[in-house]
């Protein structure tokens, strides 16, 4: 008795470490991501950033996009893009399509993408399997036959659950995917 109760205490605090860990990696992304300075492209350019939308699909941009969605739409309501990033990455807050109305007729900046249910009902390591090569601490995503709605859909599956996203350009054909 004495025994198993040890091992159920050392399980709840090595779920808690690991839960506490994901928690603090997405607030230090979040403050390098909230760096961004007005009419300066951020150093973050290259990371692929992943949310819901308020009709249920996938936006896709990087920092300097949510930033411009930030200012033209969220600058009143919040005290700064670091609260702003903090809400979406939380789950707490999505992209709202009449936010993305006012960029159409000038530069876009981002992608709406359909999510593939047969992609988002996988656990991440049926995805890491089936799509992903694992490298030394990452993986690559070389997305071969999938269409763009496939591609966005395994890219947005990571993300949610802490990974960060690089495609250093889109000539190159694939992306690096790391914790």
């Amino acid at each position: 008795m004495k025994y198993s109760f040890k091992i159920i205490i050392s399980l709840v605090l090595i779920i808690f470490c690991f839960s506490c860990n994901n928690e603090t990696k997405n607030k230090a992304f979040i403050e390098k991501l909230a760096t961004i300075e007005n009419n300066s492209l951020s150093p973050y350019f290259s990371f692929h950033l992943y949310f819901k939308t308020d009709n249920d699909k996938i936006f896709e941009s990087n920092v300097d996009g949510l930033y411009e969605i930030y200012k033209n739409s969220h600058s009143k309501n919040d005290k700064d893009f670091k609260a702003y990033l903090e809400r979406l990455f939380d789950q707490k807050e999505v992209i709202k399509m009449k936010d993305l109305k006012k960029f159409e007729n000038g530069n876009k900046f981002f992608n709406i993408y359909h999510i593939e249910q047969n992609i988002d009902s996988m656990t991440i390591e049926e995805i890491e399997k089936k799509y992903l090569e694992l490298e030394k601490d990452s993986f690559t995503f070389i997305p071969k036959k999938l269409n763009s709605n496939e591609v966005a859909t395994v890219l947005y599956k990571m993300f949610k659950d802490g990974y960060v996203v690089i495609n250093s350009s889109d000539l190159v054909g694939y992306y690096s995917i790391a914790k």
